[in-house]
């Protein structure tokens, strides 16, 4: 049941010819990478799923790590973005999971 359903997702939202078709669009000839930002997960398997039909996988923590490494550097905002919603999910995740 799980394979199954992770396969329908990944049609969905890699696979399926529009989302192709998009991507050729955009950049004619690029192979492209997959990768899938997620929150917390309930079930390790569905990521284990997600990995082993070729999409990259990285936590959003991470990513906002990343981002808020050096403070002199760190994204403070733009146009169209919620940052102090991510840097609140950011200190929340450091200070009730620890680093990812």
């Amino acid at each position: 049941m799980l394979e199954e359903s992770i396969s329908a997702w990944l049609e969905k939202k890699f696979y399926s010819r529009s989302k192709e078709a998009a991507r050729e669009k955009v950049w004619p000839g690029l192979k492209w990478s997959l990768e899938f930002v997620h929150g917390e997960v309930r079930h390790q398997a569905e990521l284990e799923a997600i990995r082993a039909s070729g999409i990259n996988t990285i936590s959003f923590f991470t990513v906002l790590s990343s981002l808020c490494h050096d403070p002199a550097t760190a994204y403070k905002g733009g146009a169209g973005t919620d940052i102090a919603e991510m840097l609140s999910y950011y200190v929340w995740h450091k200070e009730s999971c620890g680093p990812d």
